[in-house]
C-alpha cells in the first residue's frame, strides 16, 4: 500500500517557524521545541502510512472535512484528501488560543 504525499500549507511553515523563533529565548525552551515538532511529525508519518486517525473532527464554519490532533498542548490542523492521495497539513497552534467550541 502506497502512502500519502505530504502537503504542509505556507501556513503551516510559517507557524513552526514563528514557533521556533518564539521558543528561541533559552536553551531548554529550544530544546522542548524540538520534542514538540518532532512529536508532530511522528504522527503526520503515522498518518501518512495508515491514512487514517483517531482525531477529533472540526465542525466549525467551512472547515469541510477538517481534523485536529493535539499533542502536549498544540493543536494540527490537517485534512485527508484520499483522491489526491495526500495529508493535507493547515495549521499549528497552541491549544490553548483554540475556541473550545468548534463542534456545532
Amino acid at each position: 500500500m502506497k502512502p500519502l504525499k505530504r502537503k504542509l500549507s505556507q501556513s503551516f511553515n510559517n507557524a513552526i517557524i514563528k514557533y521556533f523563533a518564539y521558543k528561541s529565548k533559552s536553551e531548554s525552551d529550544l530544546e522542548h521545541a524540538d520534542k514538540i515538532v518532532d512529536a508532530i511529525f511522528d504522527e503526520l508519518e503515522k498518518i501518512l502510512i495508515t491514512k487514517t486517525h483517531t482525531s477529533q473532527k472540526v465542525q466549525y464554519r467551512n472547515s469541510k472535512d477538517l481534523k485536529r490532533f493535539i499533542i502536549e498542548n498544540h493543536t494540527v490542523f490537517f485534512r485527508i484528501d484520499l483522491a489526491k492521495e495526500e495529508l493535507q497539513v493547515m495549521y499549528f497552534v497552541a491549544s490553548k488560543r483554540v475556541k473550545k467550541n468548534l463542534t456545532r
